[in-house]
């Protein structure tokens, strides 16, 4: 603060307590009015700095200084701007990524998903081969096993027909000794028949097998190959029969040493006859056909 600031040396002035007036004046002022106060003067208004005096030189180099400092600020600004724009730039870009990421990652869940769905659908597709597997294996066993009652069927059919023709050969000759070769024909006979009923059940069984094939025609498509190797499984079993027929031959002959056998012995059983008195003749011929007709039983038994 300048000495002109200075308040002014008035009794109003801060510390200062006002004059006392003295005994005389109060008195006069209890008789009459009082005294005025003179009133203090403004002080005077500070005088203003002289201004600074500045040589060109200086102005010109503050002037100088004033151009750098705003070449500064609008290389400032311009820096500014262009980072304001970078930084929209690099916000655009990675928001940009953001909405990149996003469909990747959705991309990525869809194809999860979609894997995840093939997996479940190939994992059925797995099952449903295997049990199409399990099927045409028990198609195949049975098929099998099928085909071989049929050849066992069909060698018993052979077995059965060279019996029935054996049996027809010797029936003529067992007619005239009585019931029970009758009843040992008939007995050949029923087996005949028995043996034809089971080759009509597993013609039947075989039928019921190829009509269900008929309806599973993938399974009979696949099973083509299977067929292929029974087929030549048939063809050895023929060879088999071919086999087993030419044993019927073998056996054929046989029966005829036995057939021979058996005239032996009716010419033995006639001679014993002859030698029979005629008084125990009914009770000896009885004796001697039970002993053939044994005979003849444990023959048959034995083809």
């Amino acid at each position: 603060m300048s000495d002109n600031d200075k308040p002014s040396d008035a009794p109003a002035a801060a510390g200062e307590a006002p004059p006392t007036p003295s005994p005389a004046s109060a008195t006069t002022g209890e008789a009459g009015s009082a005294p005025q106060t003179p009133t203090p003067r403004p002080a005077p208004p500070p005088a203003s700095p002289p201004p600074p005096q500045v040589s060109p030189a200086e102005v010109a180099s503050l002037r100088a200084d004033l151009a750098k400092v705003r070449r500064e600020l609008s290389e400032l600004r311009g820096a500014r701007e262009a980072d304001g724009r970078a930084r929209e730039e690099l916000q655009q870009t990675a928001v940009d990524l953001r909405a990149q990421l996003d469909a990747r990652d959705k991309e990525l869940a869809r194809l999860r998903a979609e894997r995840d769905r093939i997996t479940v659908e190939l994992s059925k597709a797995q099952a449903e081969v295997a049990g199409r597997a399990s099927e045409i294996t028990s198609l195949r066993d049975r098929e099998g096993r099928l085909t071989a009652d049929l050849d066992k069927a069909r060698a018993e059919l052979d077995e059965a027909r060279a019996a029935e023709r054996r049996v027809s050969e010797e029936r003529d000759g067992l007619r005239q000794r009585g019931a029970e070769g009758e009843a040992r024909i008939k007995a050949a006979e029923d087996a005949r028949e028995a043996a034809a009923r089971e080759l009509e059940k597993v013609s039947h069984e075989l039928d019921s097998s190829r009509a269900d094939q008929a309806s599973d025609a993938k399974a009979a498509a696949d099973a083509k190959a299977e067929l292929a190797k029974v087929r030549s499984e048939l063809d050895a079993a023929a060879d088999r029969i071919k086999a087993l027929k030419k044993r019927a031959a073998d056996e054929e002959q046989a029966h005829a040493s036995v057939r021979a056998e058996l005239d032996r012995l009716r010419d033995e059983l006639e001679a014993a006859r002859a030698q029979i008195p005629p008084k125990r003749r009914g009770k000896g011929l009885a004796v001697a056909g039970g002993i053939v007709a044994g005979i003849v039983g444990t023959l048959i038994a034995r083809r």
